[in-house]
Parts: structure tokens; sequence; C-alpha cells
């Protein structure tokens, strides 16, 4: 088997199907079950591994793995992990009771010299040439014992002279390869400097807008009062004043002096946290799990993990039902129960249970759903009304029974207009859903203040911390209006993602669901 330049090999341990080491290339490999991957584990022997499970890469010839937010996890040498570089002879396990694979390094094969005797087996792990081994050499080759004793100094000298110039050679090429390698790094690095300079910039110019934008408000807003309390002053002052003229006129002074006070900014960080918390009490935490059940039976499907064969996965209850399970954010838009969120928090696209098991079964995918209101521990049963799933959308409408008291947006609005470039908006929502630290059964949603970046396409790119389980929750401006549902974080190369990247559907694509087109 041909190794790969760097030598690194993957090695399976007792893996149907999968004996013969594996090289790994420089573009890495890919494990799961989906047969696009790499390396494609059997899905009958392992039900629990995800379609793409985790990646193997290669920086600098270090070679690390990455846990492709599977739903069984990654463990390296027994212990979770989510990306870890790795060393010869560490142990890699696709989820617990998974595949195992052995990582290993391909180092160079000891050179010994061999030389049989006549009669004689040949002689191991010979280290150099002996006595014995210089006089069956002159016996062999009909040379004076001088004559062979200089050829062998005269060929330890050269392998000396040749051993000092390779070392001589390396040390140059690995001073060569440090001063490149600083080069490039100084260029990459003033490459990354004027990108975020340009960036600055943009951002900073938007800022300007928005504060110049703020200042005509607020002028506007201040010549309104003056002209109000002027009307009214003269009003009152008049003879034959009209009531109802003055009042018309108070009630606009009220609300012209309300909005005027937004503009200083002790109240209006008040005002954005007193809006902050209001919305955080209408979202939810989206708990799916999916079962296999049999058609014909109406049985679900279990696997008993202590059997090794076939008939582990099973219909009579032996073991734990196979699932796949996962959690998102959603909000809460009508008192009668409604809940916006993403199509893929409540339907798994891609990451469903796909099982072909053969003729013995006739299996049909089932999902359950429940949520639980931000600040609360019940959890309510929820069904799936309505989804938008092709291209871009990406968007779901949930149905709970309604109850007293229930919190939500009553002043959610798809028609609102998005933010400018440099605005503050606020993430709200449930990252990595409930192995986040909780109080007890009580969930608490999380609340992330970032920017808006710009807009790509049908995107919204916002500057925010945006991790698995924010997905479905809503963005909110600083007037707690929604202006868009989290949907994704931007990918990385090496299959991982980067958190403070975050994209974002605009609030008027919920039209596509709200209102609902019936009364569910």
């Amino acid at each position: 088997m041909t190794t790969a330049r760097h030598g690194w090999v993957l090695r399976p341990l007792a893996v149907p199907g999968l004996s013969v080491p594996l090289p790994v290339p420089e573009r890495g490999l890919t494990l799961g079950r989906d047969p696009a991957c790499d390396v494609v584990v059997p899905g009958d022997a392992y039900p629990g591994v995800s379609g793409t499970h985790a990646r193997l890469f290669l920086a600098d010839d270090v070679l690390s793995i990455a846990d492709l937010d599977s739903r069984n996890g990654l463990l390296v040498n027994g212990r979770r992990a989510t990306q870890q570089a790795l060393a010869s002879g560490d142990l890699v396990e696709l989820g617990t009771g998974g595949p195992r694979f052995v990582i290993t390094h391909t180092s160079g094969v000891d050179q010994t010299l061999v030389i049989a005797r006549d009669g004689e087996a040949p002689a191991r792990g010979l280290d150099g040439p002996g006595t014995r081994t210089v006089a069956v050499l002159r016996d062999r080759l009909g040379l004076p014992e001088q004559d062979l004793e200089q050829m062998l100094e005269r060929r330890q000298r050269r392998s000396f002279l040749i051993a000092l110039a390779l070392v001589v050679v390396g040390l140059l090429g690995t001073w060569w390869a440090l001063e490149e390698f600083k080069r490039t790094e100084r260029a990459s690095r003033d490459a990354a400097l004027a990108v975020l300079s340009s960036q600055w910039e943009a951002s900073r110019a938007s800022l300007d807008k928005a504060i110049h934008a703020w200042d005509d408000e607020k002028r506007l807003l201040e010549d309104q009062r003056d002209r109000l309390e002027s009307s009214l002053a003269e009003q009152l002052a008049g003879d034959a004043a009209d009531d109802e003229r003055v009042e018309q006129l108070r009630q606009q002074l009220d609300q012209t002096r309300t909005s005027l006070a937004l503009f200083d900014p002790v109240n209006l960080e008040q005002t954005r946290l007193a809006e902050v918390s209001r919305v955080e009490a209408a979202v939810v935490m989206i708990e799916a799990t999916q079962t296999l059940r049999d058609t014909r039976s109406g049985k679900l499907l279990f696997l008993d993990r202590r059997d090794t064969r076939f008939t582990s996965l099973n219909l009579e209850g032996r073991g734990e039902v196979v699932a796949a399970q996962g959690s998102g954010s959603g909000f809460c838009v009508s008192p009668d129960g409604w809940i916006l969120t993403n199509a893929h928090v409540v339907m798994e696209k891609g990451r469903g249970l796909d099982l072909d098991l053969g003729p013995a079964f006739e299996l049909a995918a089932e999902t359950e759903l429940f949520v639980v209101f931000s600040g609360e521990e019940l959890r309510r049963p929820a069904r799936l009304v309505d989804f938008v799933a092709e291209d871009d959308q990406d968007l779901a409408l949930l149905k709970i029974e309604p109850f007293e008291g229930i919190s939500h947006l009553d002043d959610f609005d798809p028609a609102h207009s998005l933010p400018s470039r440099g605005s503050d908006v606020f993430l709200i929502g449930f990252p990595l859903g409930t192995e986040a630290l909780q109080e007890g059964d009580r969930v608490i949603a999380s609340t992330f203040r970032g920017i808006v970046s710009r807009q790509v396409g049908y995107y919204l790119q916002v500057d925010a911390a945006v991790h698995p389980g924010n997905s479905g929750g809503p963005v909110i401006d600083g007037r707690g209006r929604v202006v868009g549902v989290v949907t994704g974080r931007q990918p990385l190369r090496d299959g991982g993602a980067t958190a403070s990247i975050g994209y974002v559907i605009p609030v008027a694509e919920t039209s596509r669901l709200w209102p609902p087109r019936d009364d569910g």
C-alpha cells in the first residue's frame, strides 16, 4: 500500500467492510454513513453514525479531527472532542459504541545488512559488518585482508561525508523554509489588515450615516414639540378654546415627548433592555426526536447494543429506541399558540434517520416535537403545520395548545423594514440546547448583541455569536421589533464553522407562512 507523503494512516479496528489501512490524503478524509463520504461506515452495523460524522484534515503536516455536528458525538482516546490534533497511536471512535480507528504515522524502515553463509540461516538485526562477516566477504571476493579493511574504511569515511552533507543541506533547507514562511506570514498579515481596514472604513461610513439620520430625526421631533406647545398655548389663551382641539394637541404633544425621550442615552438603553426582556419571554426551545416505526406491525425500531449480530435491530423492544434528536429555537407570535422557527430545526434536513434495512422491515420516520418557553420547565407538545424548505427558504410554522398568560409578540409584523448596515441587533435563542448550563429543568434563553454587517443576496449577515441551537430564534432591533430569523453561520473549508459570522432570514420572508393559510 502506498502511503501519503506526510505518512498519516487511518487503520480501522474490526469495522465491517473496512479492513485495509487508509492513507490520509492532503485534502483530508470525511467519515460517515453518507455514500458521498471518503470513508463510508456501514449503516446496518452502526446506525448511530451520522451521515457526515467527522472529518480528518491536515495543517502543516499536523493531523486533526473535527466533529461535523454529529448527533452521537466524537471520542478521542475515550474522551469527548469537537476538534483535536492527533498523534500516532490515538484511538478515534464515532460516537459511544461506534466504529473505531487507530491513527498511525509511517516512518522509514530500519536498514540492516544480512549476509547468509553456506548451510546457515540469514543473520538478523546486524547494525554493521562484524569480524565473521568480514571474513565471509574476504573469502567470497578473494581480497587480501588489508585491501578489504581499507575498502571498508573508505566506505565508512564516504558515508560520513555524505551524511554530513545531507545534514548541512537539511539545515540550509530548514532556514530557507523558515524565512519563506516569515515572508508569507507577513504578506498574509498585511492582506488581512488591508481587508479589515476596508471593512472598518465601510462600517464607519455606515455609522456616520446612521448618526446623521439620528440627529435629523431628533431635530424634527424637537421642532414638532415646539410647534405643538405653541399651538396648545394659543388655544388655552383664547377666549373660546376648542376643548376637542386642546385634547388632540395634548395627546400629540405627549406622543412627541415620549418619542423624543428615546433619544436620551440612558432612556434608550433602558428601553432596549426592557424590549429584549419582553421578546425573550416569547422565545422557546424546540426539541425534535425522530424515530422509525414499522408500518406493518406498528412497532418502533429498537437497537440492542449487547447483540453484535444483525438482529441487534429489532421490533421486540430489546435495548433502546433508535432515535435522532436535535434542538433549536423559535418564537411565539400569537396568543393562539403559533410559533415560527427554521424548517431544518423540526425536519432534521440531511441528518434524519434514513436506514434501509431490507425487506425484513418496512419503516417510516416519525417526528415528535416539544417546546419549552424561556424561564419555564414545562415541555408542551407541538405539531408542524406548514413549512418552506426549498432553495434558500428555511422556515416552519408550529402550533401548540394556547394557555392562559402565554408569552407572545403581539406587535410581530413581517412588513418591518430591514435595519441599515452598522445597526445594533440582538439575537435571542438557546445555543447548544439543553447541553448549555441551565437552572435545573428550567431553561433560560441567551441574548447576543451584534451589528448588521451587510446584506448578501437573500440573507442579512450579522457580526454576533451564533452557535448550534440558535437556529430559528428571533433577531430584533433596539425597539424590540423582529427583523429576521437566525438560520446559520459561516462555514469553513475544514468542515467547521465560525461562530462570529451569522446569517439571518429577513422578516419579510415569514409572510409566506404568517398569517397561517388556515386556522390550524
